[in-house]
């Protein structure tokens, strides 16, 4: 008799609460957010903000590349009175891309548009901000090659 509820136990108990476990992980493991910190909301993006690493993606004969700038120097000065500057060197895919410009700029939460001098706009999409710190992506154009920049500021 203790072989037969033993065995009936095992079999009708355990392995049925053990599938039901492992779902229950399973699924609620998929369903959370990789990251439950990023926060896109107001700051003060007046002030003086340091590059602190670029990268850039692009398509190249129909395949994706990707480099990032271990060494991106560079700062941007946004004024209260929604001007700027824009002032850095980094090297992507071979290339250098500098940019020293002026610029006048408006925040429009989740995007920083910035008018530079030279015409050209960069569409700042906030992937996560906060004060004194941004996670931004662009596209730009380097040397010819249209390229989604993604770049860590902080002040």
């Amino acid at each position: 008799m203790g072989e037969f509820f033993n065995f009936t136990f095992e079999r009708d108990f355990m392995r049925p609460l053990f599938c039901i476990l492992a779902f229950f992980m399973i699924a609620s493991s998929c369903s959370r957010e990789q990251d439950g910190t990023t926060v896109i909301g107001d700051f003060e993006l007046a002030g003086e903000w340091q590059l602190q690493t670029l990268s850039a993606s692009t398509q190249a004969l129909g395949f994706p590349q990707s480099f990032t700038d271990e060494n991106a120097q560079g700062s941007f000065q946004f004024n209260a009175d929604l001007t700027g500057e824009v002032d850095y060197n980094v090297k992507l895919f071979g290339f250098s891309f500098a940019k020293h410009v002026d610029f006048t700029y408006e925040k429009a939460i989740p995007n920083v548009f910035i008018y530079h001098s030279d015409g050209t706009i960069d569409q700042w999409d906030l992937m996560e901000s906060r004060d004194g710190y941004i996670d931004a992506e662009w596209d730009v154009d380097i040397n010819g090659i249209p390229a989604r920049l993604k770049a860590i500021i902080i002040k």
